[in-house]
């Protein structure tokens, strides 16, 4: 399979935004994660 400069940046794009949206979806579960643990009246910081 030949690979063109476009395709290898719309697979670095690609992986990049996979990356972003993985890292975000962790972050989400940390804070919900954090936000459960937390006792009652207390302020998270995210």
């Amino acid at each position: 399979m030949a690979l063109t400069l476009e395709g290898a940046i719309e697979q670095i794009r690609n992986s990049t935004n996979t990356g972003i949206d993985f890292l975000n979806e962790m972050r989400s579960l940390i804070v919900n994660d954090v936000d459960a643990s937390a006792p009652a009246g207390s302020t998270v910081l995210a």
